[in-house]
């Protein structure tokens, strides 16, 4: 699926292309906006190095827009504090549920954190059906009660465990 490739590795979707304006005319000029999703192996440097050896052209201009733009957060551990928490709290809330680490295809606040530490953890107890994952962002984005009750089980828990750590 999109999403597995996405977790594998760095992923890129053109969002804005502007050119020409005359059907029966080439344009002078085109911009794109390509949106990359850097996974954690790659950095800005590799993959602007990437795109330009695969462009191979003098003429294009490749620049990073100046609104937006971070380097993968580190890998967090998953041996210890906070990850055996939420493991355990998923346990408690979910107990058919596997508990495994994962890569997070979305953008996050989470990239302004990682400056203060190491690990940190993206996490969101949501149990979704493939219905719900389409409306992501989306037309009549909802997900069910049971599914939102879960959820603030889990947070409540957290908060628990975080106040007895």
């Amino acid at each position: 699926t999109e999403v597995m490739r996405a977790m594998m590795g760095t992923s890129i979707a053109p969002t804005i292309i502007q050119a020409g304006f005359k059907e029966n005319a080439l344009p002078r000029e085109a911009v794109a906006y390509v949106n990359f999703r850097l996974h954690s192996r790659d950095s800005i440097k590799s993959v602007t190095e990437r795109v330009r050896k695969l462009i191979d052209d003098p003429n294009i201009d490749i620049t990073m827009s100046d609104n937006i733009g971070s380097e993968p957060s580190p890998v967090s551990q998953i041996d210890s504090g906070p990850y055996l928490w939420l493991k355990d709290v998923v346990n408690q809330t979910f107990p058919d549920a596997i508990v495994a680490p994962n890569t997070v295809v979305g953008g996050t606040d989470s990239r302004y954190f990682a400056r203060n530490t190491n690990d940190i953890y993206r996490f969101a107890p949501y149990v979704f059906d493939t219905s719900d994952i389409t409306r992501i962002h989306g037309l009549n984005e909802r997900m069910s009660v049971d599914a939102f009750g879960k959820a603030v089980q889990v947070y409540y828990l957290m908060l628990e465990k975080a106040v007895e750590g």
